[in-house]
């Protein structure tokens, strides 16, 4: 039975130390889960797409491929640049858009220090065409211009719908339970409102099962070269960050039907 939610972020164990699922695995739980659909978006490449999409098609689930992809020089006047960077959700609707998908992978990485790969903000608007665009998780560059304010999150906003068109941006809402998460959204869901956006839900998924969390800590833990105790500020604040259920998202955001619909 078909089911009005299909997960638009979710990472692999080809997000290197971060994920902790095969995408084989991914997939196989989303048959279980009765998804029609499912993407990968695993950090800053297109490394197991391949194996993905083979996976879906095999089990008869479609594929999309998108990649999260962290940005720089989002606020020109800011001083520094935060120590992850801004991160968005790019998803391939067309060959064009997959095409230019990899152009500015290629680009992030060809351009940046080895193992921090980073993409201009102009770039991305550029290479646009057969691109959904996903505003991103809590290190977005729009939530970070919502803390500065509303003004600064409608520019930068703008901008994006210009360069993408009104239909290919979405305002992209995550609530795993983490402090901030509510707060957020609902200055996000405003600022859509207010911009004649769309609003999706995503679960910002780390690994198939909740029960995957415990290799997912340690994967942090080896990235940040510390023992468990000592990387619990860098490590997820609970297990939720698994593949969920249709219920689980109905109840995270009972008040935003659409945007579980919307994916």
């Amino acid at each position: 039975m078909s089911i009005p939610y299909v997960e638009l972020h979710c990472h692999s164990g080809f997000s290197f130390l971060d994920g902790a699922s095969h995408p084989e695995e991914l997939i196989l739980r989303a048959v279980e889960l009765g998804y029609p659909a499912l993407a990968l978006t695993d950090h800053n490449g297109l490394y197991g797409s391949m194996e993905f999409a083979q996976a879906a098609r095999r089990a008869g689930i479609q594929p999309i491929t998108g990649a999260e992809i962290t940005l720089r020089e989002c606020f020109p006047e800011a001083e520094s640049e935060p120590p992850d960077g801004h991160h968005v959700t790019v998803l391939a609707e067309t060959p064009r858009g997959y095409a230019n998908l990899c152009r500015l992978l290629t680009e992030a990485h060809m351009g940046s220090e080895r193992g921090d790969p980073r993409l201009p903000l102009a770039s991305l608007l550029e290479l646009s065409e057969g691109l959904i665009l996903l505003t991103g998780c809590s290190k977005s560059p729009v939530a970070a211009a919502l803390e500065s304010s509303v003004a600064q999150a409608e520019a930068l906003t703008h901008r994006l719908v210009s360069a993408f068109g009104p239909g290919s941006v979405f305002v992209e809402l995550q609530d795993n339970a983490v402090k901030g998460d509510r707060a957020r959204n609902k200055g996000l869901g405003r600022l859509a409102g207010r911009l004649g956006l769309g609003v999706v839900a995503t679960g910002n998924v780390h690994y198939h099962r909740a029960e995957r969390h415990r290799l997912q800590d340690v994967l942090v833990s080896i990235r940040n070269r510390s023992t468990l105790d000592g990387a619990h500020g860098a490590r997820r604040a609970n297990r939720l960050f698994h593949l969920p259920e249709a219920w689980e998202m109905r109840h995270r955001f009972q008040s935003r039907p659409e945007a579980l619909t919307n994916t």
